[in-house]
Formats: structure tokens, sequence, C-alpha cells
């Protein structure tokens, strides 16, 4: 069952389906789900050479590496944010931790709601990356914890 894009945004109708299945021949998939349903639909994009927009955070290594394999096949952009304002922020923060150094203890700190699936972020984990690839760490021995 698809929904129109605008009538869920509550702006009326704009002509634009959001559903759960690849239908028609679009040109692009722009996926904000769960892992398993977005390698699903990649598979389904592979197989109509439909490029994907992948928002959906949250992906294991096997996910990750099944994200590498689509990408091969067709035009893939994975992105853990989509703000303006984010992505620039993951452009600066390197070059900040590079400036401040190893004197400098690095604490992200973010707040969501209870039920939120994928904790930390697919943002804070990116973050993570890129401070750690500016101070030669390695981001794996990074410690994530959740405060309720």
């Amino acid at each position: 069952m698809s929904r129109d894009a605008g009538q869920v945004a509550g702006i009326g109708p704009m002509g634009v389906d959001i559903g759960t299945e690849l239908r028609g021949a679009p040109d692009v998939l722009i996926d904000f789900s769960t892992p398993t349903s977005c390698l699903r639909r990649l598979e389904e994009c592979a197989a109509a050479s439909v490029a994907a927009v992948v928002g959906t955070t949250g992906f294991d290594d096997g996910g990750k590496e099944q994200l590498e394999f689509f990408s091969e096949k067709i035009p893939v952009l994975v992105a853990p944010n989509m703000s303006l304002g984010v992505n620039l922020m993951f452009k600066l923060v390197p070059q900040v931790a590079a400036l401040l150094g190893e004197g400098y203890d690095i604490e992200i700190v973010e707040s969501h709601h209870r039920e939120k699936k994928d904790a930390p972020s697919g943002t804070a984990r990116k973050l993570v990356e890129a401070i750690c690839a500016a101070l030669s760490r390695r981001a794996h021995d990074a410690v994530f914890a959740l405060e309720n």
C-alpha cells in the first residue's frame, strides 16, 4: 500500500507515492527504513537498475558489506544525515579535532526518544569516525554509553 508524500507531510497531494515496494520504473529509491528492509529494496533496485539514496542507519558489518556490493551494481548514495548543517559539521569536525590534538578529551552527547532504534545514531557514529580519522585513532575503540 502506498500513500502520497504530500498528504503524509500534511501539505496536500503531490503525486509522489511513498510505499514499501518498488513499483513501476522509478529513477531513484529513497530509503529511510531499517537495515533489513533497505537491503531488500536495494536488491530490487539492482535487478531493475534503479539508483538509491540511503538514509537508513544501524547497519552491522555484514550490512555494510552488502551496501558496498550493491554500490558496484547501481549508484548508491549512503548518508547518515541529510541535513546541510550536519554535513557541514562532518566536514569541520576533523579540522577542529586535528587543531585541538591529543591534549583534549572528546565526548559526543546526543539525546533521543527512548524508542530510537539505532542508538547511538548514524550521525554520532560518523562524527566519531571523522574525529578518530583526524587523530589517527581507531573508531571501533570508541565507547558508547546510553543513559536513560
